[in-house]
């Protein structure tokens, strides 16, 4: 067929040029066969060398909990960025090998096992690119803490880099940190989805940065945005303002509710409500001109009032804040047994209780030549008062121990059965909080 293909174009050509084709021309113009034929032999065997390669310099990856999509870089990007920054080219093959493997894995929405290799791949060399592509993982199973530190190591060595700019502006905006978040999509705006979102903050800020009067009541609540910062005012003793606001989703986290005083002679109070208007918490100045704040455990995608009012006859001008903590760690959700968190054999998790509400749960699996299994708890907390509990895989406790002391370490070994599913719970005692680290070994 490639043969007639190109005596077909050799007798159009003839044609344009007047000449006249017979029956004898193909046999006159034989030699060109020759020619042709390898040619186009050879044009086949190059052209998927090309069509074949991805010419885009990001992989894009969907998240429902983001307002757009996470990049990751490919494979030329980490390459090209290695031989601008260290002047020499990527010979290491086996490091070329863990790229390319972690870049197609991701290209399979196989982010779970990307994970490990770019961990493995940020220890070989230290790029922005990399780090990047770390941190869009983490982002990706849920570790929105390691996902940050891993885009900020990113923004450190390249701030002008958009992706890594708009990445972390995303994990900021889904966090609440709207104004925070508005600086890194603004050093994305080469992306377009970036300028999407920064109008829509914008226009959030049009009409969430004053109180909306009249919202004495709670009914006429004013709208607040966790992040951003809100200003109101207490024009006459008799006045009372209300706000409501919802959480970020997802994890449950500290919030800090901070009223700045703005006039020397207010004397503000301040109570916060739950979703069905039940107040769990008030407190007024002791002294005019005083600011006031207060932590709490929220629930993700939870509704909050807040009321701000004021003692002695007072009124003046102030402005009123919610912000999250991002207290929780890189393993939440995971307050129950249905949402486990997968743990690493011979590898410590490093998390933390974040209050007496905080329950953190785990889950491993043995394999048929496991002897001895060592679970041990390292407090990292003068703080915390440990407690664990061991189940099977069938959910049955089979030990728990509590810590006598704050700052205490918990050890167990025991004998595991084979190819078994087991869970771990880590609690707190008498309302204790702090980090630690849960690893499990085997013999």
């Amino acid at each position: 067929m490639a043969v007639a293909y190109r005596l077909n174009i050799l007798r159009a050509h003839q044609s344009r040029e007047g000449v006249t084709m017979s029956a004898e021309y193909p046999k006159k113009y034989w030699w060109l066969i020759l020619i042709v034929v390898p040619l186009a032999i050879a044009v086949i065997g190059i052209l998927p060398q090309f069509t074949g390669k991805d010419e885009a310099d990001s992989i894009t990856i969907s998240n429902t909990e983001f307002s757009g999509d996470l990049h990751f870089n490919t494979t030329d990007v980490i390459i090209k960025e290695f031989t601008q920054i260290t002047g020499q080219s990527l010979n290491d093959h086996h490091l070329l090998t863990l790229i390319k493997k972690g870049v197609n894995l991701v290209r399979g929405k196989e982010y779970e096992a990307a994970l490990p290799l770019f961990q493995e791949i940020t220890k070989q060399v230290d790029l922005p690119s990399v780090q990047n592509n770390l941190g869009t993982l983490y982002a990706s199973t849920g570790q929105y803490t390691e996902a940050r530190k891993s885009y900020q190591r990113a923004i450190a060595q390249a701030p002008t880099d958009p992706h890594v700019q708009y990445n972390l502006g995303l994990l900021k905006y889904r966090d609440g940190e709207v104004e925070s978040a508005k600086s890194h999509l603004m050093e994305a705006s080469n992306i377009g989805a970036a300028k999407d979102i920064v109008r829509k903050i914008e226009g959030q800020k049009k009409e969430g940065t004053r109180e909306n009067e009249p919202n004495n009541v709670f009914k006429q609540a004013s709208n607040m945005t966790p992040g951003r910062t809100i200003e109101g005012a207490l024009t006459e003793p008799s006045d009372a303002d209300y706000f409501v606001f919802e959480t970020p989703p997802t994890h449950r986290d500290m919030l800090e509710i901070q009223l700045q005083n703005h006039t020397d002679g207010y004397r503000p109070y301040l109570a916060i409500y739950n979703g069905q208007k039940n107040e769990f918490w008030h407190q007024g100045a002791e002294n005019s001109g005083q600011d006031l704040s207060y932590r709490f455990p929220a629930i993700p995608s939870g509704k909050y009032y807040v009321y701000v009012g004021q003692w002695s006859n007072t009124a003046g001008q102030y402005a009123l804040r919610v912000s999250a903590l991002q207290k929780f760690d890189g393993f939440e959700p995971n307050e129950d047994l249905q949402t486990a968190a997968p743990l690493s054999m011979g590898k410590e998790a490093e998390a933390n209780i974040m209050d007496s509400g905080d329950h953190d749960y785990f889950h491993f699996k043995t394999s048929s030549n496991f002897e001895k299994i060592t679970l041990t708890l390292r407090n990292q907390s003068s703080t915390l008062r440990p407690y664990l509990v061991l189940y099977n895989g069938v959910k049955k406790e089979l030990w728990h121990a509590g810590a006598d002391n704050a700052g205490q370490d918990l050890r167990y070994e025991f004998q595991p059965a084979p190819n078994e599913s087991y869970y771990v719970y880590v609690g707190q005692w008498s309302g204790t909080q702090g980090l630690y680290r849960l690893a499990v070994q085997y013999q």
